[in-house]
């Protein structure tokens, strides 16, 4: 499960500028909801907030 996070963060994540890639990370939230562990994350509506919501979290 590690290596998958790694994975995900390392390739699809850019800190080169101060603007959010949203599509992409759309597209990361996407994959992680494919994990069984994110899916309860996800659903639970506190946490769905601050996924969709907050920029720090995204970033």
């Amino acid at each position: 499960m590690m290596d998958f996070i790694s994975d995900l963060l390392s390739g699809g994540l850019g800190f080169s500028t101060d603007v959010l890639d949203t599509r992409k990370i759309d597209s990361n939230i996407t994959l992680l909801r494919q994990q069984e562990w994110f899916k309860k994350i996800y659903e639970n509506n506190q946490y769905y907030l601050l996924l969709i919501g907050n920029g720090e979290v995204r970033a």
